[in-house]
């Protein structure tokens, strides 16, 4: 299991999820209000092709050709798992997606130390879409992934958040406009829909928690 991404607390980040409660709820009000009842980007505000700035167009096209989420073989390898863990642990890059990833991660991380604090988080996946990041999409991230305010970020944790959010970015304002793939989906690649392909029959013995059970469907 990789290091522990909540460093200031000393309690399991099992313990203190079970014992905050208003957290689940505001998770479970979030993915209600999805048709899909998934983790998605709100289209609070507008954003299309002719809005979006050119560079940051170019980048989620080469970001979305350049990474994909895994499952395990042994699928019960999830189980213990967070929804940050498994980010961390099963994003796999190409290498210069990972190193454009890595530089923003160095950009933002605390001083002398080797991650990224909270209050620092929103600037930092923000620097990736021209300020378009919106603090509603922020906050869908920050509560369906149960990122605490007191948490710090190594960088395997930060580069699995940074895919994800480039995912959920594209596939809310730009999927349906520019499609990336040729193959079965328009936003991913052939051999992460067929790793994800029926996915409730892989899972099927697994005992996850709600929260990464919604992820998993979510990358589904």
């Amino acid at each position: 299991m990789k290091t522990v991404f909540y460093r200031v607390k000393k309690t399991s980040v099992s313990e203190t999820l079970d014992g905050d409660l208003h957290k689940y709820l505001e998770f479970d009000q979030i993915i209600a209000a999805s048709p899909y009842k998934k983790i998605e980007f709100r289209d609070v505000v507008h954003i299309s092709l002719d809005s979006t700035p050119n560079w940051v167009l170019i980048r989620l096209e080469k970001a979305s050709r350049a990474f994909r989420f895994e499952l395990p073989y042994i699928k019960k390898l999830l189980e213990p798992m967070t929804p940050l863990q498994y980010l961390a642990t099963y994003t796999r890059l190409q290498s210069e997606q990972l190193r454009r990833y890595q530089e923003i991660f160095k950009k933002s991380k605390a001083k002398y130390l080797d991650y990224i604090e909270f209050k620092t988080l929103h600037s930092s996946l923000n620097s990736m879409f021209g300020g378009l990041l919106s603090d509603a999409n922020f906050n869908i991230l920050k509560v369906c992934l149960f990122i605490s305010e007191d948490s710090l970020m190594d960088l395997s944790t930060f580069v699995g958040l940074c895919a994800f959010t480039d995912r959920l970015f594209w596939t809310c304002y730009l999927g349906s406009e520019y499609n990336t793939f040729l193959t079965w989906s328009p936003n991913r690649s052939a051999l992460e829909c067929v790793d994800f392909e029926y996915l409730d029959r892989k899972l099927k013995d697994v005992k996850l928690s709600k929260e990464l059970y919604v992820l998993l469907h979510s990358l589904a």
